[in-house]
């Protein structure tokens, strides 16, 4: 049966992050650049731990701003684990924002709920995607919200996450091989919420 709603009405925008959540982003991306200069780095890219596969498969499952948030909080953590475990003296390589490693990266957008789970991404990308066409959870950093075009209150949510320069050209073949509409650049996905995180880590 054809969806009888008007495009406007199917598809609103992703709104832009609120204050805080630009707060949490900025708080976050400055935290990925020190672990990705770091010995840590590599943890980044492993698969999750075990502590977070349950909010992991919430996520897949009934999806809310509320879960994503708590579980970008764990995430967070994670990360922070990683540089506090970091050699405390010693040189440390790091990008700053706005640096030009930072210009040559790319954000992209995972939408929980919508992998087919076919590999095509995982494949594609040699591994930056996992067989769920999730990106490393490590990477992750902030979350959109969007009211769903039916009633029940139900939202559609979307993960932005943080592809170094290094990795780009793999994550977007995963991207171009991606089978269903779980993964999305986030300029194409949501091109406002783009604009806007370019301006906070300094890139315009």
């Amino acid at each position: 049966m054809a969806n009888l709603l008007p495009n406007r009405e199917r598809r609103k925008p992703f709104p832009v992050l609120d204050p805080d959540q630009a707060a949490c982003f900025i708080r976050r991306f400055e935290r990925l650049l020190r672990v990705l200069g770091s010995p840590g780095r590599r943890r980044l890219f492993d698969g999750p731990p075990e502590d977070l596969e349950p909010a992991l498969e919430e996520l897949e499952v009934a999806a809310s701003p509320a879960a994503a948030s708590d579980l970008l909080d764990a995430i967070e953590g994670f990360v922070e684990r990683l540089e506090t475990a970091g050699p405390k003296n010693g040189r440390q390589a790091s990008v700053g924002i706005g640096g030009q490693d930072v210009r040559a990266g790319v954000f992209v957008c995972y939408r929980p709920g919508r992998s087919l789970s076919t590999g095509e991404a995982d494949v594609a990308s040699q591994g930056f995607f996992d067989g769920m066409d999730r990106p490393p959870i490590g990477l992750w950093l902030e979350r959109l919200a969007r009211p769903r075009p039916w009633p029940g209150g139900s939202f559609e949510i979307a993960i932005v996450a943080w592809v170094p320069p290094e990795d780009r050209e793999r994550a977007m073949r995963g991207c171009d091989a991606n089978g269903g509409d779980s993964l999305d650049l986030l300029d194409d996905l949501a091109p406002e919420v783009g604009l806007q995180l370019r301006s906070l880590i300094g890139v315009t």
